[in-house]
């Protein structure tokens, strides 16, 4: 009986990691795993609040319909406030912004986005609010490589164009960001997307006209957000990045 009973728990046992294994390798293989865990054991779970206004937008997202031929525009306020579809006069282009977001709650939504149809490209920019939140680099450069494996393992064909991160003028801004902390992080961003090989946009110049490390006073009223004049000018940059690529 003994014997029996031990036989059946080895069985069970056997067709539960089967089963785990099974859906470990739908899901995506042993990459999805590693990914799906690494947030949480960096100290960083699904527990953390985050504001109304995340979940508000996310959900909205969760439920509007996708296809695959989708520009997907991701991250904070920066990208929250433009009317993407107009500005790149492309219809496929949608808005995915958050205001307030940073790279933790990007990792913490972008599988959903992923999952339902991958999108043709994604244009992904987040870093400025972990900087406001004094997160440490190399916590928000492991939360950014995270977000770009995981849209490399569950979207294979899709093409990432990484943004990094603009000035700031720290006398108009919520509060300080020295130019060199957000120079910094840039650096590391793009050594991590060579690493990768996917592509980066370089803006931050193109937004310190006047060389000082700080955002140009035409481009902003509030020292971090865009007007149309810096709305325009990051649509040249983009055409300028397609056209060298071609």
């Amino acid at each position: 009986m003994k014997k029996r009973a031990l036989i059946l728990s080895v069985l069970l046992n056997l067709f539960f990691i089967a089963g785990a294994l099974t859906v470990v390798k739908v899901k995506g293989g042993f990459g999805y795993l590693w990914i799906k865990t690494s947030s949480m054991i960096r100290g960083q779970g699904f527990h953390r609040d985050y504001n109304p206004h995340y979940f508000h937008r996310k959900e909205l997202f969760d439920q509007l319909p996708a296809q695959a031929g989708d520009t997907l525009v991701i991250g904070d306020s920066l990208i929250e406030h433009c009317e993407w579809a107009d500005l790149l006069e492309d219809a496929n282009a949608r808005n995915r912004g958050i205001a307030g977001d940073d790279t933790l709650g990007v990792l913490h939504r972008i599988e959903k986005v992923l999952r339902t149809e991958p999108p043709r490209e994604i244009l992904l920019m987040v870093g400025i609010n972990d900087l406001f939140r004094h997160i440490p680099q190399k916590r928000v450069l492991a939360n950014y490589e995270t977000i770009l494996k995981r849209i490399q393992i569950l979207a294979p064909d899709c093409k990432i164009l990484v943004h990094e991160l603009l000035p700031i003028d720290e006398r108009l801004a919520p509060q300080p960001i020295d130019s060199t902390v957000i120079r910094s992080l840039n650096k590391e961003l793009h050594a991590l997307c060579r690493k990768l090989d996917i592509a980066y946009l370089e803006s931050f110049e193109a937004f310190d006209q006047n060389e000082d490390g700080r955002l140009d006073e035409t481009f902003s009223r509030d020292g971090v957000h865009l007007n149309a004049k810096g709305y325009t000018i990051w649509k040249q940059l983009l055409e300028s990045k397609e056209t060298s690529n071609q």
